[in-house]
Parts: structure tokens; C-alpha cells; sequence
């Protein structure tokens, strides 16, 4: 009688299941454990003995006509795990064997019933990006000569020069299949992942910190070293600074999903498709500062409003292979995945800035310019590259009823080749080729353009329906 997946717990594919998955680790480069050669019995029943299971329409039932209670709950549990079934009770008598008398449920369902959806949340951290330090304070009394410079011991780092984004932020990851045969062999699913945009803030102001400055190396000829621009310094300048990042990551995958091998209790997957994964970085720092003394070459009550802004947006495209192992035991399961994307990244940098100037008569004049973003590296510039994704996850679930489960996940993901913001920004400045007489010397900054690799990791809480 047909059970509908082949009549047969083992066939070539669960006989051949070692080599299968031997030939699969080489060519993912990866490890997974794979079953032995497994040789199981018919569901439908034995030589020589009546059938211990009989299809009745949608239904599958346990007869009575063995007197081994222990070998035939052992084949009832394997008619749940392979046909996904619910089992039937029957009656122990000659005149109703084979009949239905009372529904029983024999624990969860684990085959898959067409569709399956995967929603998720996320708590994952995202691996934050150096930036160079970009502003300084010094004690009240300092010089104004070496105030807020860099290699100054009275100097101290309100902001950068360390990683910025890298708390952990929530997300969430949404995952819809659909298996094209009943027996599982076959699947096509897409999912789509993302994290919560974060945004931070730092601003220091002269009413708490009197010397507030914008640290840089200057190149000038005959003025090199370190140097600052002042934004507060008392008796001079009064003015506030403020840094806004923000990070967003989000990504996208199609794969099919094809049966490797499997028994009662194991099951391996390939996974082959496509990946797209977007990060988004932005940094911006504005100042703005009044001129409350003469001697400066400014009317006092003079104001300048300026902002730097870097920003980088990274696409991944790329192919993806991937092995899923599944390891059951009653209503728990381990998943442990493993795949890799190889494709083209294209990161894109964009730097700009503005400088306006507002003296009391009124008068107002605004250049395209600020102290980090001129002319030797501002604008869009993209790049292309070979980038790699890994990423490897485990997840253990728990079966409530047949078609929904429980899961708990770790995920660590891996991307080898990112332009992020803090790395786009030189420090080396010639402030003379924004002066009225013109560049003199080398122009600085200048765009060139670094890359490092970005990692993702956390842990996911979710649920697993089939329907």
C-alpha cells in the first residue's frame, strides 16, 4: 500500500547519504556530519506479516495485529517522522481490525506540509568602524596655541578615536518557503533580514566645556604640525559641536532548498541561490561658533556654521551554497547551518560639506566646503570589489503541535570587503587652497579609498509554521 513518499524509508538517497555529504563539504569547504548507511523497513509492513500501518483516504492507521507493543510503537514513531502523519487507533478484534474506533495523537508532526513561515526576531551586534579622533578639549588656562592639539599631554578626546556604532541593536528576519513535493525533496524559500537603523549623538557645548576644537595635521608649507580649529575658547569664541553617526544593515536571499540525505532522525540539505546585503553609514559633524573679541581678523558678533558629512552605502551581490543539517530527537530539534556568498561589492562614498559665514552688517556668504570636506576629496566616488560572505548558525526549536514550533538561534555572519565612513576621513589638511590667494603645496585631504570586513552576530527568538 502507498504511504506517499516512495513506499520505502530508505532509498538510494538515504543509502548513499555518506558520500553525498562527503562530496558537499568538498565542494563548500566546509564540515557537517552525515549519517551512515542506513537501512530501515517498510512502513507498509513486512514479509509474511499483516501491515501494521493501513492508509484509509487522508488518514493513517495502526492495526493490532502485532502483540510487540514496543517494536510497533517504535514503527508508529517512524510512520510520524517519515509520513507526518497522525496514527489512528484500531480496535483488537478479528471482526474490526483494520477500522477506526478512536483518534490518538502519537507526539509532533515533523514533515513538512507545503508552506513554512519563519518570523523572527533579532538581538545582534554589528561590528562599529574606527574613526580618527575629531574633538578635543583642554583645560581652562591652556594656550591658545597648542589648545585642543593632538599629542598635547593637557589635551583630552571628547570624541572619536575609538569604534563608533558597535552596540547592539534589535532587528528582525522573515523567512517563507514552500515545498514542491510531499516528500520534502524539493523546496524554494526567500527571507529578508534587517536591523534597526542606530543613530547616536555627541555634542559638547562652551557653557560646559570652554575649549571645544577640531584636531587636524596641517601641511601648509611653513606652518606643518599639528594644528586644531578652535569652535570655543574663552574670552574668544563661544560655540557648540555635534556628531551624528547612524548604521543600518538589511539584506535579502532566495535559495532553493534540495534533500541530500536523511533517515528517522537526520536530515541534510543543499542550498543554492542568490544574496543581496546592503550597510549604510553615515557620519556628520557640525559646528558653529561666534566671535565675542577683536583680534581676530572677524567683527565681533561674526558667526560661522560648518559641517563635514561622510557617508558610505555598501551592495552586495552575489551567488550562495550552503549545507542545513537536522538532528531530531522527540519534539526537539538542532539545526546547524552553514553557506557563503562570493560576489561583487559596490561601495559608494560620498563627501561634502559647507562653510557659512555671517558677519552683523547683515552679511552672509557660504562656500561648498567645510574643514574636513574640500575640494581634494569631496564629492561621490564608488568602487567595486570581490567580496565573500560566510555566515554559519545554529538554531534549536521545539515542536508545540505538527505544524508549529519554537526556536531559539545564534547567528555569526561575516562580510570580508566594506568601505565604512570613519575610514574615509584624512586628517592631513592645506587649508590654502581655500584661501583667496590659492593652493600652495600638496592638496589635502585626498579621497583614497579603504576597505575592511564587517561582522554580525546575535541571537534570534522565533517561531517555525507549517501550513
Amino acid at each position: 500500500m502507498s504511504t506517499g513518499c516512495r513506499d520505502l524509508l530508505p532509498d538510494a538517497r538515504t543509502a548513499r547519504c555518506p558520500t553525498r555529504v562527503s562530496v558537499a563539504l568538498l565542494l563548500l569547504g566546509s564540515w557537517l556530519w552525515a549519517p551512515a548507511g542506513i537501512g530501515q523497513e517498510l512502513v507498509a509492513g513486512r514479509a509474511n506479516q499483516s501491515p501494521r500501518f493501513v492508509r484509509q483516504g487522508s488518514r493513517l492507521y495502526r492495526t493490532a495485529s502485532f502483540t510487540d507493543q514496543e517494536e510497533g510503537l517504535a514503527d508508529e514513531a517512524l510512520a510520524v517522522e517519515i509520513l507526518g502523519e497522525e496514527i489512528e487507533e484500531t480496535v483488537a478484534t478479528p471482526h474490526a481490525a483494520g477500522r477506526p474506533r478512536a483518534a490518538v495523537s502519537h507526539g509532533p508532526n515533523w514533515s513538512p506540509r507545503g508552506w513554512w513561515a519563519r518570523p523572527e526576531f533579532l538581538l545582534w551586534w554589528l561590528d562599529g568602524y574606527d574613526a580618527p579622533p575629531l574633538v578635543t578639549t583642554s583645560p581652562l588656562g591652556t594656550s591658545r596655541d597648542i589648545a585642543g592639539e593632538l599629542e598635547q599631554t593637557s589635551t583630552d578626546v571628547l570624541f572619536g578615536g575609538e569604534a563608533l556604532d558597535a552596540e547592539v541593536r534589535p532587528g528582525g528576519r522573515f523567512r517563507l518557503g514552500y515545498w514542491f513535493d510531499r516528500c520534502a525533496e524539493y523546496g524554494l524559500e526567500a527571507s529578508y533580514l534587517r536591523l534597526a537603523k542606530k543613530s547616536s549623538m555627541f555634542s559638547a557645548d562652551s557653557s560646559l566645556d570652554p575649549v571645544l576644537a577640531r584636531p587636524f595635521f596641517n601641511i601648509e608649507p611653513g606652518a606643518e604640525g599639528q594644528d586644531v580649529e578652535l569652535v570655543a575658547f574663552p574670552g574668544l569664541l563661544d560655540g557648540h559641536i555635534r556628531v551624528d553617526t547612524q548604521t543600518q544593515l538589511q539584506g535579502v536571499e532566495i535559495l532553493s532548498r534540495q534533500l541530500l540525505c536523511q533517515d528517522c532522525t537526520r536530515r541534510v540539505d543543499w542550498l543554492a541561490g542568490y544574496r543581496y546585503l546592503q550597510l549604510d553609514d553615515e557620519l556628520v559633524i557640525s559646528d558653529f561658533k561666534r566671535f565675542v573679541a577683536t583680534g581676530t581678523g572677524l567683527q565681533v558678533g561674526t558667526t560661522i556654521e560648518e559641517f563635514d558629512r561622510f557617508a558610505t552605502q555598501n551592495d552586495f551581490h552575489g551567488g550562495e551554497l550552503g549545507l542545513v543539517a537536522e538532528l531530531r530527537r522527540r519534539r526537539w530539534t538542532l539545526e546547524v547551518l552553514g553557506k557563503v556568498a562570493i560576489g561583487t561589492n559596490r561601495s559608494r562614498a560620498t563627501v561634502n560639506g559647507s562653510t557659512t559665514v555671517i558677519v552683523p552688517d547683515p552679511d552672509e556668504a557660504t562656500t561648498p566646503y567645510g574643514l574636513l570636506a574640500l575640494p581634494g576629496n569631496s564629492g561621490t566616488h564608488a568602487h567595486d570589489a570581490l567580496a565573500v560572505i560566510p555566515e554559519i548558525g545554529i538554531t534549536l526549536s521545539y515542536q508545540f503541535t505538527p505544524q508549529l514550533r519554537g526556536m531559539l538561534g545564534y547567528t555569526f555572519l561575516y562580510w570580508s570587503q566594506v568601505a565604512r565612513p570613519g575610514d574615509q576621513i584624512d586628517l592631513d589638511l592645506n587649508l590654502s587652497q581655500i584661501k583667496p590667494d590659492g593652493l600652495t603645496g600638496p592638496a589635502r585631504p585626498e579621497f583614497i579609498w579603504t576597505d575592511t570586513a564587517v561582522w554580525a552576530q546575535g541571537l534570534s527568538l522565533g517561531l517555525d509554521c507549517r501550513f
